[in-house]
C-alpha cells in the first residue's frame, strides 16, 4: 500500500521537477538554440533536422528526469531503511 501511494505522489510531482530541471539548465538550452540558429541561418534547408535536435534536447530533460527522479527517491528509501 505504501508503495502504490509512493508511486502516486512521484507520479504527482514528476512534472515539477522536470520544470525544475529544466529551470536549471535554462543557460545550457539557450546555447544551444544560438547554435541551432546559427546552423539554421548558414544554411536553412536544415531546418528539419535542427528543430528535431531541439526537441530531442527537451525529449532527453523529460525523459532523465522521468528516469532518474523515481529511482533517486528509491534509493533513498533504501538508504532510510537501511540507518533504521
Amino acid at each position: 500500500m505504501l508503495n502504490k501511494w509512493i508511486g502516486i505522489a512521484i507520479d504527482s510531482t514528476t512534472p515539477e521537477m522536470i520544470d525544475l530541471c529544466e529551470d536549471h539548465t535554462n543557460d545550457l538550452y539557450v546555447s544551444f538554440i544560438e547554435c541551432v540558429t546559427e546552423i539554421k541561418n548558414i544554411n536553412p534547408e536544415l531546418s528539419t533536422i535542427t528543430d528535431k535536435l531541439e526537441n530531442l534536447f527537451l525529449v532527453k530533460t523529460h525523459e532523465d528526469v522521468s528516469f532518474i527522479y523515481p529511482n533517486a527517491i528509491a534509493k533513498g528509501i533504501e538508504i532510510g531503511k537501511s540507518i533504521r
